[in-house]
């Protein structure tokens, strides 16, 4: 069982790849579902899909606290707008419309309902040698 989660860990890493590249693919549900596969069959894809500078801090923002960064927030509601909205005005169907309109808002207010990531700031306002008192 644990090869072919780790195998469906590394298809999904694939698609995620893929949707770097691919217009209006969704490249992040493909991480987030490669690491959760990875956290029950490989610990090792697990620790360097968490670590990949470009996609673990994400990934851990996502494990931690279900945070969704700004700029994401931003990248996926406009990518949403725009797919579903071309195939609302190429659908034909009014009741197919009313669905996807509701798809749409649906995931938009997901994503915006997810909390922003907490910024760490290194300890840098103290003022070494400053003792106003």
């Amino acid at each position: 069982m644990r090869v072919l989660l780790s195998l469906l860990g590394f298809t999904s890493v694939g698609f995620g790849i893929a949707g770097i590249f691919i217009p209006v693919w969704p490249s992040t549900v493909f991480f987030i579902i490669a690491l959760a596969l990875f956290a029950k069959s490989n610990p090792a894809a697990e620790k360097w899909l968490i670590e990949h500078p470009s996609v673990g801090p994400g990934l851990r923002a996502w494990r931690e606290h279900g945070a969704i960064s700004r700029s994401a927030k931003v990248i996926a509601s406009v990518t949403i707008l725009l797919s579903i909205g071309a195939s609302i005005y190429f659908v034909g169907a009014l009741w197919m419309q009313i669905g996807l309109a509701v798809t749409a808002v649906s995931l938009i207010l997901f994503i915006c309902s997810r909390p922003e990531p907490r910024v760490e700031k290194p300890f840098t306002d103290v003022v070494k040698g400053n003792d106003a008192a």
